[in-house]
């Protein structure tokens, strides 16, 4: 019969180990097992850069974290009941967010540039003119808060199709003048 505390470790002995980890060894280096036979493993990202973390982020990352069966929850057939293939799943879902994440980002801003050009051209102006007016300026305001302008405000986005194109009168001016 074996006791929750001795399945942990032969949980542990039996577990995949993940990609990057050579031996068994490793494996019991990288996860603890508590008394009630829970599985730990430690954050990543938090050996380098503290001095850009903010402190609650940088206490989070200190602390250790379980591996938990409910990670794969909701997933269907082996996935859902075979650990290898949950650990699998759940490692795959990891790396889909942690690029995911990053795409989102590139994703809204095409979103808020094509936002800004319909808005710009039908105001007479082009997307990359309209920028640039803008920048000549000085007009501090951002593409996410120029698409929400652009899309709810038309006659506050009017004014800064205005304002662009002054500047943009005014440019070729000011370059002459240094020279």
């Amino acid at each position: 019969m074996y006791s929750l505390r001795s399945f942990a470790i032969e949980k542990l002995r039996i577990m995949r180990r993940p990609k990057g980890i050579k031996t068994k060894k490793s494996v019991s280096k990288r996860f603890k097992i508590t008394g009630t036979g829970k599985v730990l493993r430690r954050h990543a990202g938090n050996r380098h850069l503290a001095q850009t973390k903010n402190p609650k982020r940088r206490r989070r990352l200190r602390s250790a974290v379980v591996v938990d069966a409910t990670d794969a929850k909701g997933y269907r057939a082996r996935r859902s009941k075979l650990y290898r293939y949950a650990s699998d799943a759940v490692d795959h879902g990891r790396q889909y967010a942690y690029r995911d994440r990053r795409v989102k980002k590139r994703t809204f801003r095409y979103l808020w540039q094509v936002r800004i050009n319909a808005a710009a051209r039908a105001a007479g102006l082009t997307y990359s003119r309209f920028i640039e007016g803008l920048k000549t300026a000085k007009c501090a305001l951002d593409r996410k808060v120029l698409a929400d302008i652009a899309a709810t405000d038309a006659a506050a986005f009017n004014d800064l199709v205005n304002i662009a194109k002054n500047a943009l009168k005014n440019k070729p001016a000011a370059t002459l003048a240094k020279a």
